[in-house]
């Protein structure tokens, strides 16, 4: 039989086995929420269907790229209602909204948003020992005797778009999750399984995602309501939502908490009192806000070592205290006397930035404001404003600098001399790649040559050698900037479409480790962007954290700029400057309360 015939058998048997598995009862199934968000968003979700789009794709020997291949079209059972009721169904168990809809209710003043989900599916398949090594009629023969001829594994990718009533949109969040690569025939209802899991970890990513957003969500919605005409809301459900303190663990005995009340109507007189585990603290003065039915309040409360159990009720004030209106609870957990953070004694820092690439074409082209982005940032550093950074202690590698040699030496030397106690700060600006048909990462250096990318490139992996075992301080920051928009090209000259797979292994690197904050220019699957427009020509990115650390993001105004206010400043600004197109993204376990800015007293 003529070797292109062989390839059709192959190939049809591929497809008998890969519709095989997974063909059980339902095929795919969801893990049910852990607990319960920490945020409930208080208004209802329309959640409306699920836009589905798969690609099973099969490994070409001969280029050792995916592609489309014959006999792997998918399989009938992986439908777009079998999603939309596994991610109704989730929305509901995490009690992430007041309730999950169907259709948009009926009344023009329900508070509601409107949920629109996207989900690409990408099944990869590759040939195993007995469909390489061996030879074709061996192989079937090893596949009957429980062998496989081909391995595979599943990438998903969950974009889920939220929307105002009036079809406005508010923001979007992205999240993608790879199964465990497995032999392809490893059971009849395998690739259910394999979807169940990718599936499971990007919407328990996406609804904490929204929780945290809780406040951002509700001041879209109620500007939008406002918009419409939807006020006085006779016929919505006042609704009480805390926005400060995030974390739940508290290390202070007293706690500052602000939030809004929601869906007053005008003119009407409510009254905000609030108890500490049942004993009574006192009424909270509220404020106006642009729209008429949020009104926001402030207050300070002692928080009793262990449990706090904050209680916020709002009743009608014509009718005292009677009349009970709604009711809201959070929990804290107290500890007031924990072991103080120990102060920083040195910083210090590595600063990259590479614009200029010896070796730039059609695989990486040219930056154009990525070293001005590093020299901005190292001038910052050397400032007053920066808290103590001594110039020896500061060493920036831009352009024909930046080699694969003095990156090396900066991470695995430079760094090595920091103490415990040390803060360690590194920021990178550039190109970032994947390897082709790999899951290798590499950070582009000056001397980076396209064809010779493995041993001209500086491996992601190595920054996390680095850091575990060359960098002994316990607290490390990290700003990078690896994907920039139209700059990244495959090697076949097209776009990176698959956005930045770099930040993602960036955002892995976080949680292997306590005390560290890896903050990336945009989340995975976006690109980042730079421009003249800001700051005379940056990424929107470094432009924004510099206003950040020069003061615009000290929320409390006590003149120090810490950890925690520079991610919510830089974040809710890029994500308004690029018009909901750049998100930038923090990871990790770290002390929002590190200094990073001190700025000078107004005279």
């Amino acid at each position: 039989m003529a070797p292109r015939r062989w390839k059709i058998v192959a190939r049809a048997a591929l497809a008998v086995g890969l519709c095989a598995g997974g063909c059980g009862r339902r095929g795919v199934e969801v893990l049910r929420p852990p607990l319960p968000v920490l945020r409930r968003v208080p208004a209802r979700a329309v959640a409306e269907p699920v836009e589905l789009s798969c690609h099973h794709l099969m490994l070409h020997a001969e280029t050792n790229n995916y592609r489309p291949g014959a006999g792997t079209d998918p399989p009938a059972w992986l439908e777009a209602e079998r999603f939309t009721e596994l991610y109704r169904e989730y929305l509901a168990e995490a009690g992430l909204f007041e309730d999950v809809l169907v259709t948009p209710p009926r009344g023009a003043s329900e508070l509601f948003v409107v949920c629109r989900p996207r989900l690409t599916l990408r099944q990869y398949v590759r040939p195993s020992l007995g469909g390489t090594v061996l030879s074709l009629g061996t192989g079937l023969i090893y596949t009957v005797l429980g062998g496989s001829a081909h391995y595979r594994y599943v990438d998903l990718e969950w974009a889920l778009d939220v929307l105002s009533p009036s079809g406005r949109p508010i923001a979007t969040y992205h999240s993608s999750s790879r199964c465990p690569e497995r032999l392809a025939t490893a059971g009849r209802d395998q690739l259910g399984p394999l979807i169940g899991y990718a599936l499971t970890r990007t919407l328990e990513d996406v609804t904490n995602r929204i929780s945290a957003d809780n406040d951002l969500l509700m001041r879209a919605l109620s500007a939008d309501m406002t918009a419409k005409g939807a006020v006085p809301l006779a016929d919505t459900r006042i609704h009480v939502r805390v926005s400060q303190p995030r974390q739940i663990v508290l290390h202070a005995a007293r706690a500052r908490l602000t939030g809004q009340v929601v869906g007053v109507e005008p003119n009407r007189p409510v009254r905000l009192t609030w108890h500490v585990n049942g004993t009574r603290g006192g009424v909270v003065p509220l404020t106006d806000t642009h729209a008429e039915s949020v009104k926001e309040f402030a207050f300070t409360a002692p928080m009793p070592e262990g449990v706090a159990r904050v209680a916020l009720t709002v009743s009608d004030a014509a009718a005292g205290m009677s009349d009970e209106l709604t009711r809201t609870e959070v929990a804290y957990v107290c500890v007031p006397h924990d072991k103080p953070t120990p102060e920083v004694r040195k910083r210090w820092a590595v600063v990259i930035g590479i614009s200029d690439y010896a070796h730039s074409g059609k695989a990486f082209p040219k930056l154009q404001y990525a070293a001005r982005d590093a020299k901005a940032f190292a001038d910052f550093l050397l400032s007053e404003r920066s808290g103590g950074f001594e110039p020896e202690r500061v060493l920036c590698l831009l352009d024909r600098r930046a080699t694969l040699g003095q990156v090396r030496h900066a991470l695995f030397e430079f760094l090595a001399k920091a103490g415990r106690d040390d803060l360690v700060v590194i920021f990178f600006s550039g190109h970032g790649l994947p390897q082709t048909g790999t899951d290798n990462f590499f950070m582009l250096c000056h001397d980076t040559r396209p064809e010779r990318l493995a041993s001209t490139s500086f491996p992601m992996w190595d920054i996390d050698t680095a850091l575990r075992r060359f960098v002994r301080a316990e607290r490390v920051v990290v700003f990078a900037d690896a994907c920039h928009a139209g700059a990244i090209a495959s090697p076949d000259g097209t776009r990176g479409d698959d956005g930045n797979p770099v930040h993602q292994y960036l955002r892995q690197l976080a949680l292997a480790r306590t005390g560290r904050l890896i903050f990336t220019a945009s989340e995975v699957r976006e690109l980042s962007h730079e421009s003249a427009k800001w700051g005379g020509g940056h990424g929107v990115f470094t432009h924004f954290l510099l206003r950040g650390l020069r003061g615009e993001a000290d929320a409390d105004r006590n003149r120090i700029v810490d950890v925690g206010e520079v991610v919510e400043y830089v974040r809710a600004q890029v994500a308004h400057a690029t018009g909901g197109k750049q998100h930038p993204d923090p990871s990790g376990q770290f002390d929002r309360k590190l200094p990073l800015a001190v700025l000078p007293k107004t005279k």
